[in-house]
């Protein structure tokens, strides 16, 4: 229930005394002097093992105006006053408080079980002004205590490696040691060594961890979305349903293969065949995977209303449903259909291998289609993005990984992708005033496993992510599930 965003405010004033050409300036800085409120409403429950969670309406920077800085949350056996703050515990494991108004909570671990516990808690500002002393809450644990953790996994090995993916496998561990069945796992990766607690926190948290099976079988899962000739550590622990969490597994260092280099020969031979009132037949020969040798992996075909380019590709539609391509010279051919009539085309084609490499623009044929008749208009958007995540942080940049949606739905090739980030969670409210990604990668057929870095970013900052995609019209997706990173300090 940890969840922390902040904006630090800093006012400096220069108050600046004499006229010019006086010999030197008086300067005076104003600091901010007021706290922020305390917090009224503290409330602890929800005990389960040896944890109990307290949560509260987070106040201001200035009184109630304003986003505070930092909370201290503490807790004791002893009901908690201004004489007893100092010897109550401090809660280690806090982040920044959301901003005013707003309901926020942390589960507390490691508590005795059957045994009351108060807690209170003060809100601070970027000047250290604390507030006065919460209401205090109490609670009682349950009479359940599990405080051992499952064993940790020794034997974690990469199974297979590609030039974007890494499997790995390991012994499944139990929920005490290596009895029953723990709960779940976490896994992570850097491209340092992650041997102690504080290289496991500064390392990225994979996404998709199996849920764990039965003591003493083998497990494996596949990251997926690396980077192609490239040292990755990684290491994974299980927990219990408390949660104990398992010491750290061996370091373990895979790396991916190296990746291929030869595209695809270009198309030179796109045809034009029949052309009606909303459709035409192109005819083409079929290049190779490593430009005419071995078997190519997708086309992309798209259709423009001037002449096509290596400039203008990125602006051109996408023709959905290219076939497969087949062996290396055989003739292929498909019918694009839903074009306008009365209205001049021109289409080009570009040929991928599994890395993707592309191939180069084919040579561009144009067409009228003739006739009458009504155009078809397109009104179905991409589908939301659910899979949108932070997979990797440094200082300044942040890595993100997400499944590219469809053209109409989850089928087709989408056009465009509009990612934006922002220091406030992103809403369909405040999605105009996030800050727009101008190098954000081309979209890709749907399924396709999108990776990009958004850098430039400042350190220690937890940043919020968002993600639209458009088709040719364009029809604009629903804002993506939002994502969450910070930056390292």
């Amino acid at each position: 229930m940890r969840q922390c965003g902040f904006h630090r405010n800093l006012v400096i004033v220069l108050l600046l005394g004499g006229l010019l050409g006086a010999c030197e300036d008086d300067e005076r800085i104003i600091s901010d002097s007021i706290p922020p409120s305390p917090v009224t409403d503290l409330v602890v429950g929800r005990p389960l093992g040896n944890s109990l969670t307290a949560a509260w309406t987070v106040s201001g920077d200035d009184g109630t105006d304003g986003q505070a800085t930092y909370f201290d949350l503490r807790y004791s056996k002893e009901p908690i006053t201004e004489a007893t703050w100092s010897r109550a515990t401090r809660f280690t494991d806090q982040e920044r408080p959301f901003k005013p108004g707003a309901f926020q909570g942390c589960q507390v671990f490691g508590l005795e079980a059957s045994t009351r516990y108060y807690f209170a808690l003060r809100m601070g500002d970027e000047e250290h002004n604390w507030s006065e002393i919460s209401n205090v809450g109490s609670e009682i644990t349950s009479g359940y205590s599990d405080s051992l953790p499952p064993a940790p996994i020794n034997d974690l090995v990469a199974d297979s490696t590609s030039s974007f993916t890494i499997s790995l496998s390991w012994t499944v561990p139990g929920d005490d040691g290596m009895s029953g069945r723990a709960s779940v796992y976490d896994a992570r990766f850097s491209v340092l060594p992650i041997i102690t607690e504080a290289d496991w926190r500064a390392s990225a948290r994979l996404s998709g961890e199996p849920i764990p099976a039965m003591s003493g079988e083998r497990q494996e899962m596949t990251i997926t979305g690396l980077i192609p000739h490239r040292s990755f550590f990684f290491a994974i622990r299980a927990g219990d349903e408390i949660v104990n969490w398992a010491p750290l597994s061996q370091p373990f260092q895979a790396a991916t293969r190296p990746a291929e280099i030869i595209a695809p020969a270009a198309v030179t031979d796109l045809t034009i065949g029949i052309v009606t009132l909303n459709s035409v037949q192109l005819y083409w020969t079929t290049p190779g995977d490593d430009e005419n040798v071995g078997r190519a992996a997708e086309y992309d075909i798209r259709h423009h209303n001037f002449a096509i380019t290596d400039a203008t590709w990125g602006n051109c539609g996408l023709v959905q449903g290219e076939p497969h391509p087949g062996q290396p010279g055989s003739m292929q051919s498909m019918w694009i259909t839903e074009l306008q009539p009365y209205r001049a085309y021109f289409m080009a084609l570009k040929t991928a291998d599994e890395i993707p490499n592309w191939s180069p623009l084919s040579n561009v044929v144009s067409f009228i289609t003739d006739g009458g008749g009504s155009s078809i208009v397109d009104t179905v958007p991409p589908a939301k993005t659910v899979s949108l995540a932070v997979i990797a942080v440094s200082q300044t940049a942040v890595t993100l990984r997400w499944r590219s949606s469809g053209d109409d739905a989850n089928f087709g090739n989408p056009v465009y992708n509009d990612l934006r980030y922002s220091t406030d969670s992103i809403t369909v409210a405040t999605w105009d005033t996030a800050t727009v990604v101008d190098y954000v990668i081309p979209a890709r057929a749907a399924g396709t496993i999108m990776t990009m870095d958004v850098i430039n970013l400042e350190p220690g900052i937890v940043y919020y992510f968002g993600l639209k995609t458009g088709d040719e019209i364009p029809n604009w997706s629903q804002i993506s599930n939002i994502a969450r990173g910070a930056t390292l300090p």
